[in-house]
């Protein structure tokens, strides 16, 4: 995960420990599929608990995984929402740099 935005210059680690709650965010989702899917095989298939824990299991740490990087945007976007970032917490603005312009040659209109 990039330090900063590349926008606005916001850094997205705000303090020691800031995602911390993004790890109970993941694994309270992770959870609760890994319950639906447990009341799901349980009801519908009667599936015996020797084959619902591989399966179970297996998607848990899969949604996790796959969910982490969602889990911190959420994160970010709550703590933003209910704690707004002061100006400390942009980067300074970089001085502006003469970019060449491409020779117009007429061809574009």
């Amino acid at each position: 995960m990039e330090p900063r935005c590349s926008g606005c210059g916001l850094r997205y680690e705000r303090e020691a420990g800031y995602f911390l709650g993004s790890i109970y965010l993941n694994y309270g989702g992770a959870i609760v599929a890994g319950l639906a899917l447990h009341l799901g095989m349980e009801v519908i298939w009667h599936a015996p608990l020797s084959r619902q824990v591989p399966v179970i299991a297996a998607t848990i740490l899969l949604l996790a995984l796959g969910a982490f990087r969602h889990a911190r945007a959420f994160w970010l976007a709550f703590d933003l929402a209910c704690d707004p970032p002061g100006p400390e917490e942009f980067a300074p603005p970089r001085i502006a740099t003469a970019i060449a312009e491409p020779a117009s040659d007429g061809a574009r209109r």
